[in-house]
């Protein structure tokens, strides 16, 4: 019992195929996205946390902590950024931007490498404050990352829809393909189930010039051989049953002729014993009557 047609299962697996690669496709270019927006970010918090330090670091030695705050004025023109501080070597804030929200993060997890916030929306850094080759402070630095999470969502849902709808036309072209190529293998299916009925008229009308139409045109050369082996089998049946049909009819008038003979030899012998038994009475009176 067959589970699955020859036309299923190229449906099946083109689909499965296309499948694959829409998942793919839909997980993929995201992440890449993704990748390469948080690698923008990354050199975006670097650049902006080294110019600001560097702009604040002779506010530091002068300890001028309105200088500092100009200066963050300048950071704060970026929409991104949600703050800045800087941190004395002792732990004081020497000049802050939004403190409170920087006062809500762990300092542990804010480091000169970079890391992202535990609910994925923040991304902090942390870089020394440089005066003559000595770390006279510590400025840390963070960036909204709500922006780039939308545009990668927005990505990923668009990426998605592109592969639903390549997905569903696919899987369209795929059954209409696989229709393509096992219509003429249906034809030739039919021509045989009708030739194993005993039809040898059936013939596989495939005018493709591909591998089907070479299948198709093959069948039927075998086809006509087996007609022709078929008619010529059947004239040598008449033939033979024509000359049996004599035979038979030849034997039949032989018996008859020897049944007739033997009807002839019996009613001679019964003849001649009547004729020799009719002689032996004769023989008989003829004798008595001479002895008398």
């Amino acid at each position: 019992m067959r589970l699955l047609s020859i036309r299923n299962k190229i449906g099946l697996s083109v689909t499965l195929l296309i499948a694959l690669i829409a998942l793919f496709s839909g997980w993929f270019y995201p992440r890449q996205l993704e990748q390469q927006a948080m690698a923008a970010v990354e050199e975006k918090a670097k650049s902006i946390a080294s110019m600001t330090a560097f702009s604040i670091s002779s506010a530091f030695v002068f300890e001028d902590p309105d200088a500092a705050a100009d200066t963050f004025a300048g950071a704060q023109q970026n929409s991104d950024v949600i703050y800045v501080v800087a941190v004395t070597p002792t732990g004081d804030v020497f000049a802050a931007y939004n403190e409170a929200t920087f006062n809500e993060t762990p300092k542990y997890v804010t480091t000169t490498s970079g890391s992202v916030s535990r609910d994925g929306m923040t991304y902090r850094i942390a870089t020394p404050i440089i005066h003559n080759n000595e770390a006279i402070g510590s400025l840390y630095l963070g960036l909204s990352l709500r922006e780039v999470r939308a545009t990668v969502q927005d990505s990923f849902n668009t990426s998605m829809l592109v592969s639903v709808v390549v997905f569903v036309i696919s899987v369209l072209v795929a059954v209409i393909i696989s229709a393509v190529i096992t219509r003429p293998l249906n034809q030739v299916v039919s021509a045989v189930n009708g030739i194993s009925g005993g039809d040898l008229t059936q013939r596989a009308s495939i005018a493709s010039r591909d591998e089907v139409g070479d299948l198709a045109q093959a069948f039927n050369q075998m086809v006509d051989r087996l007609h022709a082996a078929r008619t010529e089998l059947e004239g040598v049946n008449q033939n033979l049953e024509r000359r049996v049909e004599e035979r038979t009819k030849d034997l039949q008038r032989e018996i008859e002729v020897r049944n007739r003979t033997a009807l002839e030899l019996i009613e001679a012998k019964e003849v001649a014993e009547q004729a020799s038994q009719a002689k032996s009475d004769f023989l008989s009176r003829m004798s008595h009557e001479l002895r008398t």
